[in-house]
């Protein structure tokens, strides 16, 4: 299952939104830590996404144990439900990806006055590099290929190591 929250959405009580999680009181803690209220709203969004997302599949967030741990690189995962959930955000937008097997998802907003090139060199190989200072549309092929890096790196659960590595 692929769904899809804006974050602009969130209107509401933010520390109400928090405390309502279903997800155990570590991701409440989590989430409460954040002081970025951009980066709050998406996380935020993600959770909710992911609340309702499960009530979509007539999950009962109420009467299961929607406990979210998290492995030694930040990877979350559910503590006794037998699904594997992806969550990306960018700009004003989060995605989450909800599966029975790994799953890793990304997506990115073109940014006009990003040095893409500069990115690209630090952490794409170096035929990947070369291909990106080649192309006629650089910013769209960086694009492309750092949502396919960092949406493998989720499903292998190793994030920017992943990326930096690959």
């Amino acid at each position: 299952m692929l769904a899809f929250m804006p974050t602009d959405s969130l209107e509401a009580d933010l520390a109400q939104e928090i405390e309502s999680l279903p997800f155990g009181e570590s991701e409440i803690e989590r989430l409460q830590k954040i002081k970025n209220p951009s980066a709050l709203k998406n996380s935020l969004a993600a959770m909710l996404c992911l609340k309702n997302s499960l009530a979509a599949i007539e999950i009962n967030t109420a009467n299961s144990d929607l406990t979210i741990l998290r492995d030694k690189y930040g990877k979350p995962y559910f503590k006794s439900l037998p699904l594997c959930f992806s969550i990306t955000h960018s700009a004003d937008l989060c995605a989450l990806a909800l599966s029975d097997k790994n799953v890793g998802i990304d997506l990115e907003f073109y940014i006009e006055k990003r040095n893409y090139i500069s990115v690209a060199k630090r952490f794409f190989n170096a035929e990947q590099y070369e291909g990106i200072c080649r192309s006629a549309t650089p910013e769209l092929d960086f694009l492309a290929v750092w949502t396919k890096k960092e949406a493998l790196g989720k499903l292998c659960g190793k994030g920017l190591s992943y990326i930096c590595s690959s």
